[in-house]
């Protein structure tokens, strides 16, 4: 499906291709499969641009990433540990 095509047309490529696969389904190794190949088709375009991906897509609004903490259980997470020392303590302590 992919060979011979022009890989800096990524979203008409991703367009066709789920046009084509509807019938498989959208779950299991059909989608780990196209996720495979879109996040290479992004790669050539990075390397073809001679940017980042990142930079590509709309580059980075901060200089620093601030920690994230994302929980799906029903009891909520524990805090973060605000300062090293006090995970460096939490881990010798545990």
């Amino acid at each position: 499906m992919f060979v011979g095509r022009d890989p800096s047309q990524i979203l008409a490529s991703h367009d066709e291709v789920q046009r084509v696969l509807h019938g498989v389904g959208r779950n299991g190794a059909t989608m780990y499969a196209l996720s495979g190949i879109d996040i290479a088709l992004w790669d050539i375009a990075g390397k073809a641009a001679g940017v980042p991906l990142y930079r590509l897509l709309g580059g980075s609004r901060a200089l620093t990433c601030p920690p994230t903490r994302v929980s799906c259980a029903t009891v909520p997470p524990t805090p973060w540990p605000t300062t090293t020392a006090q995970a460096l303590g939490a881990a010798i302590a545990t």
